[in-house]
């Protein structure tokens, strides 16, 4: 397919020194132990199932952040890296992208401030030509929250938390939700108001580009198409991009991979491959199927990153580029998210160093020889990125459309030439507000209140215990169920609790750990007299701090919402203060679809009012539980034991087709 390509501009600089080209790339729920550098000189075979040599080769020709902090979930930690903030000044929900407050246009919507000045947005101010491709969760309500009302010249990508790598439509599987829209239902015997007909979901998309020229759902039949595998769409964009570029102009990829969240999907030959490589090693075969799932999925996107690497080295960048790889968060250690933070404390959902303190290194030709293959000790918080970037565009990062409107400011530091520098005095010294429950002063770190997921993973996980444990319905589960964007619990406190293996530090004044010493976080200093101070100290600290934080109301879902998406051919986007003109006109359905179109209009319109939706969700405080417990922890992985696996997935349509990678020939962008 050819590019829609955008006019070119050409940037002339005087005597400034060439500004580099950056490659941001961004892993979804990659787990500490799943990258192989961080296994180096582990005894037992249980690394044999790590295969990561283009990150491995990248990280050590770069510099590794060994202490990168994210928020403990991704929409937080995404909103951080666009816009500057800490999460705890920009978002800390994993809200539904339905919702609107009326009251409230600037910040009454899921994601990120209409008004706060995105760093894309900041860099093509300086000159760069800006790309984004893959997940964005940071918003979608209004067009200013989309990829390019925050700088972006194109997008191609998602907008929610997840979807269905083959399908691009959004199931409980992916978003953890059913939505106002009714985006997945087809096991909860809905019937249509209108028609008395059994409700299968909407059929929505999630899949759109945005450029100059087209905005909208994605409509090229081959990337529609079951048997494509979305991650192979977003590769052949971003080596496109890349191909594509004219050098006269600085290039800022931002590469935001769908991979390694769930559901856990992926073709089979990456199965096969990661099968072949463990017994090439000696190691044992997988006895869980998410745990070889996910290993397979690591491997793809390993290859992936390894393939954008020598796409810049063929247009003559790679010397001129930075790469910067990070993860948003920790892996997450429930089932199906099987993923292993070995040896770290927890994973995503709490404040442990398994959910924050995530991946990340700098690679690239661009870097000083004599730093490549170093470690940067110092505190990072992937909320610095914002003035690192802007520092390196040579661009104030200060945000006056925010400050005017009232916004919080930028919490970033430009901790870069620190880490060029090699100086790991030259991190973040001060407080670090990771959230409301958690405060780090290097080396010291407080963690307060519930924390679900709070426990250590052991080298090979989940294994085949932790497996049965939640095909058994004992746990580790999933733990953010929303209908409507409301959280529905898997039963009473206990068993949620249990089901989410939770872990109370309280709040007087907390957990205390000294992370120099005891990185693993299993020893609590709260308690011991030479600390006690110290951790009343820190618990007074997080109490000023968290009278800043930026909680506005989200509001609630909007049936606008549904309505738009159905009118744009049914795909979700923008459906608030959208002007005329700004989707591209979407092609009339046939007669046959706009019956359909307008029966589940109706349908929408009935279950959105006030009373139908309040007895939807109550009904759900009883559903949940009753399927879970019946249907969905049964199924969410298969265990065996010293037998290999037959090609499939336990529960989430891991393989719905064995495609060929889109786009073997020229890569070439929609751009």
């Amino acid at each position: 397919m050819r590019p829609l390509l955008l006019p070119v501009l050409l940037v002339c600089t005087a005597a400034a020194a060439p500004l580099p080209h950056i490659a941001l790339v961004l892993a979804d729920d990659f787990g500490h132990a799943n990258i192989g550098y961080n296994r180096r000189g582990e005894a037992g075979d249980a690394a044999a199932e790590v295969h990561t040599p283009n990150l491995d080769a990248l990280a050590d020709a770069g510099i590794v952040l060994s202490h990168h902090y994210t928020y403990k979930y991704c929409a937080p930690s995404r909103a951080a890296l666009q816009t500057g903030r800490l999460p705890v000044h920009v978002n800390m929900e994993n809200t539904g992208v339905t919702v609107i407050n009326e009251a409230d246009p600037m910040s009454g919507y899921a994601g990120i401030p209409r008004a706060m000045t995105g760093i894309a947005a900041k860099l093509r101010a300086a000159g760069y030509k800006t790309h984004a491709v893959g997940k964005w969760d940071v918003g979608m309500a209004t067009p200013e929250h989309t990829p390019l009302g925050r700088g972006y010249d194109s997008w191609l990508g998602y907008y929610q938390h997840a979807n269905e790598y083959w399908s691009k439509q959004t199931s409980l599987f992916s978003t953890g939700m059913i939505d106002n829209c009714l985006n997945d239902v087809s096991f909860l015997n809905l019937k249509n108001p209108a028609t008395g007909e059994h409700l299968e979901g909407n059929g929505f998309r999630d899949l759109s580009l945005l450029n100059a020229t087209f905005r909208g759902g994605v409509r090229d039949a081959r990337y529609l198409s079951n048997a494509t595998y979305e991650e192979d769409i977003f590769k052949e964009q971003a080596l496109g991009v890349v191909a594509a570029h004219n050098t006269s102009a600085p290039l800022f990829l931002f590469y935001s991979f769908h991979l390694v969240h769930t559901p856990l999907q992926v073709p089979a030959s990456y199965l096969r491959r990661i099968d072949a490589l463990v017994a090439a090693a000696g190691a044992p075969p997988f006895d869980t199927d998410n745990r070889r799932l996910y290993a397979a999925m690591v491997l793809y996107m390993d290859e992936a990153v390894g393939e954008l690497a020598d796409a810049f080295r063929a247009g003559a960048m790679w010397e001129s580029t930075l790469m910067v790889f990070l993860s948003d968060n920790g892996g997450p250690i429930y089932e199906p998210g099987s993923a292993n933070n070995f040896p770290l404390r927890g994973g995503k959902y709490n404040d442990f160093q398994g959910g924050v303190n995530a991946n990340a290194f700098l690679s690239g030709g661009w870097l000083d020889p004599r730093r490549r293959g170093s470690v940067f000790g110092g505190v990072v918080h992937i909320a610095d990125w914002y003035a690192m970037l802007c520092g390196l565009a040579g661009v104030d990062a200060a945000d006056h459309a925010a400050a005017a409107a009232g916004l919080p400011g930028v919490d970033a530091r430009d901790l870069l030439p620190a880490i060029l520098n090699g100086t790991g005095a030259g991190g973040r010294t001060d407080a670090l507000h990771l959230s409301p429950n958690g405060l780090l002063r290097w080396p010291y770190k407080l963690v307060t209140g519930t924390q679900q997921f709070g426990r250590w993973t052991s080298p090979r996980y989940p294994n085949r215990s932790i497996c049965t444990s939640a095909i058994e319905g004992r746990g580790p589960e999933h733990s953010d169920v929303r209908v409507f964007d409301v959280s529905i619990p898997y039963g009473p406190p206990k068993v949620q609790d249990a089901l989410t293996w939770v872990f109370e530090c309280g709040y007087e004044p907390g957990c205390l750990f000294n992370l120099e010493d005891d990185p693993t976080e299993h020893v609590d200093l709260s308690t011991s007299p030479q600390h006690a101070s110290l951790a009343h100290e820190l618990a007074a600290e997080l109490a000023t701090l968290n009278a800043t934080l930026f909680e506005p109301e989200r509001g609630s879902p909007s049936l606008e919402a549904c309505l738009r998406g159905i009118d744009a051919g049914r795909y979700y986007g923008p459906w608030a203060h959208v002007p005329d003109g700004w989707y591209t006109p979407v092609p009339p359905p046939s007669p046959a679809q706009q019956a359909k179109d307008e029966q589940l209009r109706a349908a929408l319109t009935k279950l959105n009012q006030p009373v139908p939706s309040q007895i939807l969700i109550e009904s759900m405080y009883v559903s949940v539980p009753l399927i879970s417990f019946k249907i969905i922890f049964p199924t969410i992985d298969t265990c065996r034991a010293n037998e290999s696996f037959a090609l499939g997935g336990a529960g989430q349509q891991s393989l719905v087709a064995e495609a060929p990678p889109v786009g073997r020939g020229a890569a070439r962008p929609l751009l």
